[in-house]
């Protein structure tokens, strides 16, 4: 069966529908997979109400493996994954899929994703969680990314010290006009401080107020600089579990394709509605694969 790549939604099982897509066709992945035992989503085979936590991270691995697969050689995989509660102990899980798949992949970083808004728990033994993890991975050593830059922090100090001694970003180095000397950043300091910096990887968003019947949908500004990080212009964003869609209008809306499989055919309905009243935007009709 012919695939359509490019703006298309899938319905069927993600690690079947993957199994049927060309090898180096996608430019990246990004997804945040259903979480273990957290909710059922009333179709038969869905992914995340297994037995046990290491049942439930060896499928995910089964999954982005065949991921690893699809990816262009340059390409990149982003995995939100959340925590679970099983008779009061704090699962393992986001720890034990990065592990195995920091065997397969490039781990490239760990991000936090902190919720800015949280939900309050009803616990008296406990903190109450307020991030989850993004996890960034490359197919191989060297890959697409482009940096992105936010502003930086600057005490008066520093403001007055960039005034004095320019930084000559040619040369790396900070002018001393009055000493007619040079010095590097690293010399320097924190007194001289460029006004952006790289971003790090603590990223304060808040959650996303669903207005869709979908109870587990991410934030677009979680996912948007990932994207614009990991797949050029142009290129294909994949999203195995696409949900209600979030991935899809993102990639839209940033100049990228997208492709997302949906185990739920209600979702994938919900997710061509939001697309369609976002975007204006009707894509390529989605194809129900059956498996």
């Amino acid at each position: 069966m012919e695939i359509i790549l490019k703006n298309t939604i899938i319905i069927g099982d993600a690690l079947e529908v993957l199994k049927t897509l060309p090898d180096e066709s996608i430019n990246m992945s990004i997804t945040s997979p259903p979480y273990w035992q957290q909710r059922d989503y009333g179709v038969d085979g869905q992914i995340g109400l297994e037995l046990s936590s290491h049942q439930y991270v060896d499928k995910l691995v089964e999954v982005f493996t065949e991921i690893k697969r699809l990816l262009k050689p340059d390409g990149t995989l982003w995995v939100n994954i959340g925590n679970t509660y099983s008779n009061k102990h704090l699962s393992t899980i986001p720890f034990d899929l990065a592990t195995k798949l920091s065997s397969i992949f490039i781990f490239r970083n760990s991000i936090i994703w902190e919720k800015a808004n949280c939900l309050p728990e009803p616990v008296s033994d406990r903190f109450t969680n307020s991030f989850e993890y993004l996890f960034f991975f490359s197919k191989n050593q060297e890959y697409y990314f482009e940096q992105q830059l936010e502003p930086s922090v600057m005490t008066s100090e520093a403001r007055e010290n960039r005034a004095k001694y320019p930084y000559e970003s040619s040369s790396s180095e900070y002018n001393d006009g009055v000493r007619g000397q040079k010095f590097t950043a690293e010399e320097f300091g924190d007194r001289f401080v460029r006004a952006e910096r790289n971003i790090r990887t603590v990223w304060k968003i808040p959650s996303s107020q669903s207005r869709v019947k979908h109870l587990a949908t991410y934030p677009e500004q979680l996912i948007e600089r990932p994207i614009v990080a990991g797949c050029p212009s142009g290129g294909i964003v994949l999203d195995p579990f696409l949900g209600s869609g979030t991935t899809a209008i993102v990639a839209k809306k940033l100049g990228r394709y997208y492709l997302g499989i949906e185990l739920n055919p209600e979702y994938a309905e919900i997710a061509q509605k939001q697309l369609n009243s976002t975007l204006g935007y009707i894509p390529n009709p989605w194809k129900n694969l059956g498996i």
